[in-house]
């Protein structure tokens, strides 16, 4: 049997920006266990996707939905 480590995750809508740190209301963990809550997320060293193409933090504006892994 394999040791995995499962990553935390989080899904949601950016609900605030300030600099490299988002504020994202969503759910967190999967299935059953998900429970709503406001997540604060240093995007600092973060590789971002938008639109399917490598972005930046600076991209991302209020309103839009992430998917936060780490």
């Amino acid at each position: 049997m394999m040791n995995r480590k499962m990553a935390s995750s989080v899904f949601g809508t950016v609900s605030s920006i300030n600099g490299d740190t988002l504020t994202v209301s969503g759910k967190g963990g999967f299935g059953t266990s998900t429970i709503k809550s406001l997540f604060t997320v240093d995007a600092k060293n973060a590789k971002v996707e938008k639109n399917n193409s490598t972005s930046s933090v600076s991209s991302i504006t209020l309103g839009d939905t992430v998917m936060i892994q780490g």
